[in-house]
């Protein structure tokens, strides 16, 4: 059953088991009005691994709330991510949660 979270459920949610909270990378995706939903969602399946639910859940709190965090790690992980969504053309940004 899904749950719609919000911008801060989703920095508690992205934080891995290994990583303590208030550390690491925000991927922060901004909402835009030139990208399907559909193609944003598997764009993050892509470059994340979540599921497509997952994924849909996020691009949707973006699509409402203007952005969303779509996880949170390290930075080589965080830039990673960021280079394919941004390849995908979606405009995200990186912030430093410590």
């Amino acid at each position: 059953m899904a749950t719609k979270t919000s911008p801060a459920t989703e920095v508690r949610e992205g934080v891995s088991e290994r990583q303590a909270p208030g550390e690491g990378w925000a991927v922060v995706l901004h909402n835009d009005d030139h990208n399907d939903m559909l193609h944003v969602a598997a764009l993050i399946v892509r470059a994340t691994g979540f599921s497509l639910e997952r994924a849909w859940e996020i691009m949707m709190t973006a699509h409402t709330e203007g952005k969303a965090i779509v996880t949170i790690t390290d930075k080589p992980k965080a830039e990673a991510i960021a280079s394919v969504l941004e390849s995908g053309g979606l405009t995200v940004d990186l912030k430093p949660m410590g």
